[in-house]
């Protein structure tokens, strides 16, 4: 029997080594080849090891366990620091020794960091139908009676809600309503942009930067 066991744990370790391997090492072609793009664009752009506290943002909470991938990628843009890097959300399934990761969801992640920033502590994250069945249970979601399109798009939290309310004027409720799908977070100066579960290639990472340039600017009038 013990000599059965370890054939399968040869078994699995064969199969899933080279799978790991292949993964890290694609993703770091995809992160070299990112620098190249923001190197092309003109920027000045520096390998950093990402040690950001993101226990206060809601995107520590996606999944049971969160990971910063450490190998991240930083540039000034006027007067903010940016740092791009990607976040991992493990899920796991089953109890005791059945505990297993049922999976993993990456995403890659802006983070801005200006001293023009003083934003109120809020999350906005697209309206998904589990996010209405939890609304329905009482989760918050401050809604905007005179936007519609804003609220049946995003849901929008934050532990100060007259704050929050005060703070999302007309003008940035019309932008988030014409833009669907970002995930974004604010507390102080720093900002965070992204999109749940969606990894960002390198032909797509100035379309994904220009857009959270676009927030930045907007909440930093």
């Amino acid at each position: 029997m013990d000599a059965w066991v370890w054939i399968i744990v040869a078994i699995v370790l064969i199969i899933v080594v080279p799978i790991a391997v292949v993964a890290v090492l694609r993703n770091e072609r995809r992160r070299k080849q990112i620098r190249a793009v923001l190197e092309q664009m003109g920027y000045v752009v520096t390998d950093v090891h990402v040690d950001v506290d993101l226990e206060p943002f809601a995107i520590s909470r996606l999944g049971d366990r969160g990971v910063i991938d450490w190998r991240g990628l930083r540039f000034q843009v006027d007067d903010a620091l940016v740092t791009v890097f990607d976040y991992m959300a493990y899920s796991w399934a089953g109890r005791g020794k059945n505990r297993r990761m049922s999976k993993a969801d990456m995403q890659t992640v802006l983070l801005f960091e200006s001293e023009r920033l003083d934003l109120p502590a809020f999350s906005l994250r697209p309206e998904t139908l589990g996010a209405k069945i939890r609304n329905a249970l009482g989760q918050q979601d401050i809604d905007f009676d005179q936007h519609p399109d804003f609220s049946s798009a995003y849901v929008l939290q934050g532990p100060d809600e007259s704050q929050v309310r005060a703070w999302f004027t007309d003008e940035k409720l019309d932008f988030f309503a014409r833009t669907r799908g970002l995930c974004v977070e604010g507390l102080g100066q720093k900002l965070l942009c992204y999109r749940q579960k969606k990894v960002v290639s390198a032909k797509k990472f100035n379309e994904f930067l220009q857009e959270g340039l676009a927030v930045l600017h907007l909440l930093t009038k």
